[in-house]
């Protein structure tokens, strides 16, 4: 069953199932190259965090939430698609700056292990992965569109509060094969900072997050 085809369908008929096929439409537009980006910039969060669970939590937080607002406000969509250049700048620096940071705690975090004489894993800002994940909720992608945008078109039927609900079951469903990911990502972060020099890791993360930054850069 095309799952994408199911929700606009439930949705346009008013469907009481159409939350259920929304989020399986979340996680099956998840798993493909348009949403690469965010969980290249998951991953980067989680690799080195002493509590990887929070810090994925607060990022699927942030796109929950912005999802849920476009329901709410739903000329948000159309804006998006017009500014869309200029949104791609805004998470290129955005990108660019956590992953000059990773680089800066990492080289920080080796000196401190080399007084200490031990590997201390740092705890990224649960404020800041929430934004990043809102930001990555900005950036449209083609996989996603066609939902969002039929969400919202029904939202001047069945109301904002119910858009917004649709839109949060998306996200939370799309946001799930980013949540295993994570948890994969993290465990192996620790195996490979056991293997290698502590301070890879952190290394590793920044330049994804530079790499990531670069290419949406381009983008722009």
């Amino acid at each position: 069953m095309d799952v994408v085809d199911a929700s606009l369908h439930a949705i346009a008929f008013g469907d009481p199932r159409a939350a259920g096929f929304v989020f399986f439409a979340g996680v099956v537009s998840s798993i493909g190259p348009c949403t690469a980006p965010r969980l290249v910039a998951l991953l980067a969060l989680v690799a080195d965090a002493k509590r990887p669970a929070r810090v994925t939590a607060a990022f699927v937080a942030g796109l929950i939430a912005t999802y849920a607002l476009f329901g709410v406000a739903a000329a948000l969509v159309g804006r998006l698609l017009d500014l869309q250049p200029y949104v791609y700048a805004i998470v290129s620096i955005s990108a660019i700056a956590a992953g000059l940071w990773q680089l800066v705690r990492a080289e920080g975090s080796h000196a401190c292990s080399q007084i200490a004489g031990g590997h201390r894993a740092a705890e990224p800002a649960l404020g800041a992965a929430m934004l990043l994940g809102a930001s990555f909720a900005l950036v449209i992608s083609p996989c996603c569109t066609p939902l969002v945008v039929a969400v919202v078109a029904y939202a001047s039927v069945a109301g904002a509060v119910h858009a917004a609900s649709l839109l949060a079951a998306f996200a939370l469903g799309h946001a799930v094969p980013l949540a295993l990911a994570a948890a994969s990502g993290s465990r192996l972060g620790r195996l490979f900072a056991h293997v290698a020099n502590p301070q890879a890791v952190g290394i590793v993360s920044g330049a994804l997050m530079l790499g990531l930054g670069l290419y949406y850069a381009a983008l722009a």
